[in-house]
């Protein structure tokens, strides 16, 4: 009996010291290493749609924390989260040049907003998979 309790408790503790820690997926990770296009731009009264067209696109690559767009911007990027939102910052030269709320990040999907002259913009993109 006494074996068998031992026994036991041995196989319970290889099944548990086996076990694998899962790490979540930060945002971070979902957004970097990966091409971004524009499908879609609104913002007061205008709605522009790019699906399927030559576009703005940008990439984040998470080991050197760089940034690089179709507009021929360079730079690095920092991504803030706090308790109720989570910001996107793009510099250049040293200098904040952008700063986006990330509303939404999925696997292929990413909606970002800006506040432009009292006029909220909001930036659809996908990774056009």
């Amino acid at each position: 009996m006494r074996q068998g309790i031992i026994g036991l408790l041995f196989v319970m503790l290889i099944i548990t010291g086996c076990q694998k820690q899962i790490v979540p997926e930060t945002i971070e990770d979902k957004l970097a290493d990966k091409a971004w296009y524009l499908e879609r731009k609104s913002g007061g009264q205008a709605n522009f749609i790019y699906t399927g067209q030559p576009t703005f696109s940008f990439r984040l690559t998470k080991n050197v924390k760089s940034y690089i767009d179709t507009d021929g911007i360079t730079g690095t990027y920092m991504i803030e989260e706090q308790s109720n939102f989570t910001t996107l910052q793009v510099n250049t030269n040293g200098r904040q040049i952008e700063a986006y709320a990330i509303k939404q990040v999925e696997k292929n999907y990413v909606v970002l907003e800006y506040n432009r002259y009292n006029i909220v913009y909001t930036l659809y993109f996908s990774t056009r998979l």
